[in-house]
């Protein structure tokens, strides 16, 4: 896998020089793809500015409206967070640990590096999209980076060290995030069904779900495989009758942290 197939995203960005700050890093360890999802600032001559001799990738950079315009040509997104809830999200891994959680991806897989908003970064909706979660062990008494400074550490962990591995020649086609996605929203419509997710606060339970799935890294024909499971199950419920107008109540048996 190379650095050209690895974008960087940076979703709801507010400054224009963090913009240029990001692609000189960026120019640095030979990265090339960057990507602004919904900017809350523009490229200007500060952004040029701070880019120094990286003003090429400024002028190449994309903007799409929402991650979801991403879903068919990632194959993995890398999400970055400062505090999270692991009951929630799972426990965040460390930078150095990006060539490891990516050696089992094909080499012309495609990820993307997600940068959240300076304020208060990515949100859960779009954490929960995010097949690794990344933080930054930095000091408690003083744990916030820049933005351009967390790009720094992060894709000095990824160049040459979580992509460069002769081993990973597998010609595997791993799941886009657009196919992960579809496997979701169905196992969920089925979850919901049968009554087995709350429907007030199903995520609650999606969550863990995702990180799961996540975790094991299907590839693409396990994910066809999976919603053809899901497909036949959805079938027979609704030969046996679900979902129920009735709002059966949930069998005991199939509570979930004493739901």
């Amino acid at each position: 896998m190379s650095n050209r197939n690895v974008a960087v995203v940076c979703v709801r960005p507010q400054g224009s020089g963090n913009l240029g700050s990001i692609a000189r890093v960026m120019g640095n360890f030979g990265f090339r793809d960057l990507i602004l999802v919904a900017p809350r600032c523009g490229i200007d001559e500060q952004s040029f500015r701070m880019a120094c001799h990286a003003g090429d990738i400024l002028r190449g950079a994309r903007t799409v409206e929402d991650l979801a315009a991403l879903d068919a040509e990632i194959q993995g997104y890398i999400g970055t967070c400062g505090r999270l809830d692991p009951s929630v999200h799972g426990e965040p891994a460390d930078p150095a640990d990006l060539p490891g959680m990516l050696s089992r991806l094909a080499p012309a897989s495609r990820l993307a590096l997600l940068l959240g908003p300076e304020d208060h970064g990515l949100s859960n909706e779009e954490l929960k999209r995010c097949r690794w979660i990344v933080r930054i062990p930095a000091d408690p008494e003083y744990p916030s980076l820049n933005i351009a400074q967390a790009a720094a550490v992060l894709l000095y962990e990824l160049s040459g060290r979580g992509l460069a591995r002769p081993e990973a020649t597998a010609a595997v086609r791993a799941s886009t995030a657009a196919e992960m996605e579809q496997l979701f929203a169905q196992l969920r419509r089925l979850l919901l069904d049968v009554g087995f997710l709350h429907r007030d606060n199903p995520e609650r339970i999606m969550f863990p779900l995702r990180r799961l799935l996540f975790r094991a890294g299907p590839e693409e024909r396990e994910v066809r495989i999976l919603r053809g499971i899901l497909r036949q199950l959805g079938w027979a419920f609704r030969q046996a009758g679900f979902p129920r107008k009735d709002k059966t109540p949930r069998d005991p048996g199939g509570t979930v942290d004493g739901d």
